[in-house]
């Protein structure tokens, strides 16, 4: 092969030998959409095609299914996400608690007081039933 292209660049000159490897893509393109270099001919690659083609749809079809899918779980969460407490709302809900501890403090200690009067009442009255008799 070298010594073709050096007799070519010899008796034709630069001209003839890229009109030489022009010749030999040339060729090699025809051999290979005629199958002879081991690759698949144009009418096998037509007759794929079709298969080809319903597979890329079946594929684009599962890819829309999925992508619904996908979407209406987005939406589920983004709903969820907004019937959810805001930081405010749970600082209301700390301050309401705060407040309500307090009410329960003071009414535990009025309650302990009252049992104290009720007890001294109910003393008082032992004291006087027993004298009494």
């Amino acid at each position: 092969m070298d010594e073709l292209g050096n007799r070519l660049i010899e008796q034709a000159g630069p001209v003839g030998a890229a009109l030489g490897v022009v010749i030999l893509a040339a060729g090699a393109v025809l051999a290979r959409a005629k199958g002879w270099l081991g690759f698949s001919s144009q009418t096998d690659a037509k007759d794929r095609k079709p298969e080809a083609n319903g597979d890329v749809m079946s594929e684009l079809r599962s890819i829309n299914t999925r992508l619904g899918s996908f979407d209406a779980r987005i939406k589920e969460v983004e709903h969820d996400l907004a019937s959810r407490p805001t930081r405010q709302d749970v600082h209301r809900i700390e301050m309401s608690m705060v407040r309500m501890d307090e009410r329960m403090a003071a009414l535990s200690k009025t309650v302990e007081t009252t049992g104290i009067g009720v007890t001294r009442i109910e003393n008082i009255l032992l004291a006087i039933s027993g004298k009494g008799t």
